[in-house]
């Protein structure tokens, strides 16, 4: 399902977008693949204004949840040269990678040259400068993991006693 106001964007023979089967693409996102390869895995829902800047490659894996807002982003401008407008210096860039059973909050925003490991859970608003371990739960800015998925803090407190 691809909702309304939706724009792909594969502007050069090399950039490639790909949803795989029963993908929700809600209203307002944006996917721009660039001169690479943007692929979302099956049964995977991208919420609301979700944007996708993959000029380095993005991989979504499968069952993954992309709240309203949700950035990733793999390319970047440099700004080297004084002499030079920003606008018009090269980008730069490294691929993001989402692996299976990931849930992004709201406004989460994850940066290129990341893996999110499978079963991870990134809070609102985070901001992902480094991978995340599979199971991992992290928040803030940057993101920092507070948690492991399925881990009981009463029965570690437990084992401490």
């Amino acid at each position: 399902m691809i909702g309304e106001g939706c724009f792909l964007d594969a502007n050069t023979p090399q950039g490639r977008i790909e949803l795989q089967d029963d993908v929700w693409l809600s209203r307002g996102s944006l996917i721009v693949a660039g001169e690479s390869e943007v692929v979302v895995g099956p049964v995977t829902y991208v919420g609301h204004r979700c944007l996708m800047y993959g000029h380095a490659g993005i991989r979504i894996g499968r069952d993954v949840l992309l709240a309203n807002d949700v950035q990733l982003i793999c390319g970047n401008h440099t700004f080297a040269h004084r002499d030079v407008p920003i606008r018009a210096q090269p980008t730069e860039g490294k691929p993001i990678v989402v692996e299976d059973d990931v849930w992004l909050g709201a406004s989460a925003i994850v940066l290129g040259g990341v893996t999110i490991g499978r079963g991870s859970v990134v809070g609102a608003g985070s901001v992902v400068t480094r991978s995340l371990p599979p199971y991992s739960i992290a928040r803030g800015v940057p993101a920092q993991i507070v948690g492991v998925r399925g881990e009981d803090p009463a029965a570690e407190e437990a084992k401490t006693l």
